[in-house]
């Protein structure tokens, strides 16, 4: 007897004495030692824990059998049977479970936490505050799978994956007549369970950002943005310098439609990150197309932080408004997928998640729908199997997923596994998303700056600058001001115009910007801007914005703009100026800037005339000093077949010589002109485009020197329509 007892005491010093050994092969950075002799100490509560702990950092998620996790499982279940008022042990073993591949392991997970929450209640601090928001987290999952539920109607058994792939009608048609959303609730019981937990790991722990990030998420699904907001505010005063807790302000914020407050945490939060969450954050990668995530990968960090910066300053909505409202939103999209889809056992980030990718992309779906596990055809084709037992059928009944995005027609089916809201794509919905990648990058629907903007008709045309190496730009522009002052109050409004140019690198070359009060008077109303540039030659970028005051709306347009130069040595052309009218201001006309112009949008209803201006250069002299050329116009149906059209001039020439029809879609004009030489030649005309059709015409001008026999040739094109000549 007195054998036994000595050699059990001398047994518990060695087991002990093990833990030691463990802290000092942890401090030098060998795990593989630490564990070994941490897992000796079976005796200590402990060293189990920390051994648990290492094992499982060391499981590889998805493996059916891991060595690593069954030694985790062991040395967590040793340490709550040598102390089972350790919430951090049984913390542990509801991590083992949960990261078990089956269900009848995973399923459990529920109690240990619940355990562990019992225990942990009386240990305040960062160990109750972590057992609070994992047992939350847990509920979260399973709400996940119950959230937006929708229900079969009596005659609908299945929703079948080529309902989603067909036509968007039929897809429209299955949602209004097939299924409809679930009255009842379903899965708030553990919307609340998970809300209480988060609370009370809060009042453990204030400044612990997984909870409060899960918490700003669950407060923003039940639609209390304004509470999640208040919440951020107290983290960020209990945490100025932490990175992360102005991330969730800038989610909050944005969410509540405070763009410029959401901008400032934002970018405050990308300052206070470590540089490798900075980056994280920040990142293109999300939104590329496929074949340019290669690219993106290969690119040195300085060379990331100018593409981002070019990328975001050609994605800016509104160049007369600070704010970037699709770099915030992009940002709130990376902060909201991490906090809600983040797996912190597999180490993944929301971003990494089927669902999150597609968030991250293309925002907040207008219809989610999760339908009763099992009822997804040909997901789940072993599901009626007989021969299963009861655990591997609940394995196979994952709750189908649906996303559906209305102005995209976008849609998407995800599978989520039971107990655990680990998602894949469902059925080839992949290799849909694949697809759409490419299609649609990304898309920023969900802003209603974005969604409702209107577009600004412009016409821009170049000529051969005063200034040697430069070129005139002329920008006539039409505003939509019916359109954007629908549903406005009778009284002036504000509105603001701009042209803004920029250079290839988007920094301003010029920016023109006027402020003037309008009074909308109907549907149709259009205000005309006009502006003249001087430029030399190169690629441009040119924005042409309106805002409209008081309702708050916005119309646009962006062109890449390449300024060529007009050599004197050669036969060229300027554009080709489409106006509903033009004259010479007088006689003694010289240029362009010499007429009155009537600028069109190029938009004309049937048998309206088209007014044409246009200069040359680098015509050649004849002995006399005079200059001879031919002027040839052909008119072409793009869009719809037209039979026999006719067109004549109308005005500014009286020495046409020909007309000819070519085909059935074409028809050509031809006349010659001579003048005393010029460093320019201005010609214009007017035509008429007798019974044309609706459709989309091209102009051609091609003028060819007599003495030279040179040729040189623009286009331009032309709407004929009967509807509103500003769309």
């Amino acid at each position: 007897m007195m054998r036994f007892l000595l050699a059990l005491a001398l047994t518990s010093v060695a087991t002990t004495a093990q833990r030691p050994a463990g802290d000092a092969a942890l401090a030098r950075g060998d795990t593989s030692a630490a564990i070994t002799a941490y897992e000796r100490a079976t005796d200590d509560a402990q060293a189990q824990t920390l051994a648990g702990r290492l094992l499982l950092t060391r499981h590889i998620a998805g493996m059916v059998r891991s060595d690593a996790l069954s030694r985790s499982r062991a040395a967590f279940e040793r340490a709550t049977e040598l102390a089972p008022d350790s919430a951090a042990g049984w913390l542990g073993l509801a991590e083992t479970h949960r990261a078990a591949g089956d269900i009848l392991s995973r399923i459990q997970v529920g109690r240990l936490l619940d355990r562990a929450w019992e225990v942990a209640q009386s240990n305040p601090g960062t160990v109750g505050a972590d057992v609070a928001y994992q047992a939350a987290r847990y509920r979260w999952e399973r709400y996940e799978g119950r959230a937006n539920r929708y229900l079969f109607n009596l005659d609908a058994r299945t929703l079948s994956p080529e309902v989603l792939l067909g036509d968007w009608r039929e897809v429209q048609d299955f949602f209004a007549r097939q299924v409809r959303r679930d009255p009842g609730n379903p899965g708030s019981e553990d919307l609340d369970a998970a809300e209480d937990r988060l609370r009370s790991a809060l009042r453990l722990n204030p400044v612990h950002l997984p909870t409060a990030g899960l918490l700003t998420v669950l407060l923003g699904e039940r639609g209390r943005w304004e509470e999640a907001l208040e919440l951020t505010q107290q983290l960020v005063r209990q945490a100025p310098d932490s990175g992360g807790a102005w991330a969730l302000r800038g989610l909050a914020l944005s969410r509540t439609s405070r763009t410029g407050a959401a901008q400032q945490a934002l970018d405050r939060a990308l300052s206070l990150l470590p540089p490798d969450d900075a980056a994280t954050l920040r990142s293109l990668q999300p939104v590329l197309r496929p074949r340019d995530e290669a690219r993106w990968g290969s690119l040195t960090p300085a060379a990331r932080t100018e593409l981002e910066r070019l990328y975001w300053a050609a994605a800016q909505p509104l160049y007369l408004d600070s704010i970037n409202h699709i770099r915030v939103e992009h940002l709130a999209r990376a902060v909201y997928v991490d906090h809600r889809w983040r797996d912190p056992l597999r180490n993944m980030s929301g971003r990494d998640t089927e669902r999150g990718r597609v968030y991250m992309r293309y925002g907040p779906p207008d219809t989610w729908a999760s339908f009763e596990g099992g009822r997804l055809s040909e997901l789940d084709p072993d599901a009626a199997d007989p021969v299963l037992d009861a655990a591997a059928m609940l394995e196979t009944q994952r709750t189908p997923v649906v996303w559906l995005y209305e102005r995209s027609e976008l849609r998407f089916l995800f599978s989520l596994n039971a107990q655990f809201a680990r998602d894949n794509f469902g059925s080839n919905f992949r290799e849909v998303y694949r697809r759409s990648q490419d299609i649609f990058p990304a898309r920023y629907d969900n802003l209603s700056l974005v969604a409702d903007m209107d577009t600004v008709l412009v016409q821009l045309a170049q000529f051969r600058g005063a200034r040697p190496g430069t070129s005139d730009l002329g920008v006539f522009a039409f505003m939509p001001l019916g359109r954007m002052a629908r549903g406005a109050e009778a009284g002036p409004l504000p509105l603001r115009t701009g042209a803004i140019l920029k250079d290839a690198q988007f920094n301003d070359v010029h920016r023109s910007v006027d402020t003037s009060s309008v009074l909308p008077n109907n549907p149709q109303q259009v205000e005309m801007r006009t502006w003249r540039f001087n430029l030399p030659a190169g690629q441009y970028f040119m924005r042409v914005e309106a805002t409209l005051g008081g309702v708050d709306r916005h119309a646009r347009s962006s062109s890449l703009l390449a300024m060529r130069s007009y050599p004197f040595d050669s036969l060229r052309m300027s554009d080709v100026l489409v106006a509903d009218a033009a004259a010479p201001r007088d006689s003694s006309y010289l240029s362009w800037r010499d007429f009155f112009i009537q600028p069109s949008a190029g938009r004309f209803a049937p048998g309206d005339p088209v007014a044409l201006l246009w200069e040359t250069y680098g015509l050649q002299p004849d002995s006399t000093g005079a200059v001879r050329y031919t002027i040839e116009l052909t008119f072409t149906v793009r869009e719809v077949e037209r039979r026999g059209f006719a067109a004549r001039i109308l005005g500014g020439i009286g020495d046409a010589v020909g007309l000819s029809a070519r085909g059935d879609e074409q028809v050509a004009l031809q006349y010659e002109r001579s003048a005393q030489h010029a460093e320019r030649q201005v010609d214009w005309l007017s035509v008429g485009l007798d019974d044309a059709t609706e459709g989309l015409y091209t102009i051609a001008v091609t003028v060819t020197d007599r003495v030279s026999g040179r040729t040189t040739t623009q286009l331009r094109s032309v709407r004929v329509t009967r509807g509103e000549l500003v769309r």
